[in-house]
């Protein structure tokens, strides 16, 4: 755990957390977020099928399954799938 727990828990966590915040809201502010010109890739049959991590399932018949988180530990998709690109505003 990055800020601890407890009594020990960082005091500059609400800090931290609003400063993550101001930094997000700054890339909304300055660009715009848009799918990327080739986001539909044709894939080949035998790359289609059902990734299973644990209890979750992710299908890579569809962009939505292609794009599916990992775990909220992890910040890229399952199969490395993002067609979001920042894009000057």
């Amino acid at each position: 755990m990055p800020f601890g727990k407890g009594i020990r828990m960082c005091l500059g966590l609400n800090l931290a957390l609003i400063e993550m915040k101001l930094a997000i809201a700054n890339l909304y502010w300055r660009y715009k977020l848009e799918i990327s010109p080739d986001w539909c890739a044709v894939m080949p049959a035998e790359d289609s099928g059902v990734l299973k991590i644990g209890k979750m399932q992710a299908h890579r018949d569809n962009d939505e399954g292609m794009m599916t988180k990992v775990d909220t530990y992890v910040s890229s998709p399952i199969y490395h799938e993002c067609w979001l690109e920042w894009a000057h505003a």
